[in-house]
């Protein structure tokens, strides 16, 4: 179901729905639609458009993910197909993953009181540890490493579709060499802290 502030359409892209919602940018289920009926399944990460003007800093922070984000080849990570600049809205196009975030297993092993399956959990975190390394082994144009951190690896970044496939996302505050947005100042921490590796914690 839409949000009340939902739009009907972004450029090709018909909304479907809302899939989740940020303090920078909602992410909308949507269809691709192309001549004689032709339609593909996307995810569109839209910006807020309040803060296009307030905050100019955020449309950095988009480029930067959807640059870094299209340049991992993986299979465990999620697949970033376009970067839209028109009239009022800038989003993201990404794949669409039909199924369910490693945050709504947690969530519902915690309301059903029923402990998640521990074998399970590790193949998924294994898939997406191997989508992360392949991150972290990206290379610039000259063949030198960008030392890519994600920053914010938690349960709802990592994503299992109903066919068994692991996709790991959301590179909005990764660090890496040619970052267009202004680096972190000092003091300012970003990530979630219930996830944060001890040495991002500590700067």
């Amino acid at each position: 179901m839409q949000g009340v502030d939902a739009p009907e359409r972004l450029g090709r892209y018909r909304i479907l729905g809302e899939i989740g919602r940020g303090g920078m940018a909602t992410v909308y289920h949507a269809v691709q639609e192309g001549p004689h009926g032709f339609e593909n399944h996307v995810a569109l990460k839209l910006i807020h458009e309040r803060l296009l003007k307030a905050h100019p800093r955020v449309v950095k922070m988009l480029v930067d993910e959807a640059r870094v984000a299209a340049r991992i080849n993986h299979p465990n990570v999620l697949r970033i197909l376009d970067l839209v600049e028109e009239a009022n809205h800038v989003y993201m196009v990404m794949d669409f993953v039909d199924g369910i975030s490693m945050r709504g297993v947690l969530d519902h092993a915690r309301q059903t009181s029923t402990p998640a399956a521990i074998g399970p959990i590790i193949e998924v975190l294994s898939h997406a540890c191997e989508g992360i390394h392949a991150a972290h082994q990206l290379k610039a144009a000259d063949g030198s490493s960008l030392g890519l951190v994600h920053r914010d690896m938690k349960p709802g970044n990592i994503m299992v579709s109903i066919e068994g496939h692991v996709k790991v996302g959301d590179f909005g505050i990764a660090l890496f060499a040619d970052r267009v947005a202004d680096s972190t100042a000092q003091g300012q921490l970003k990530g979630t802290p219930a996830y944060m590796a001890p040495e991002q914690t500590l700067g």
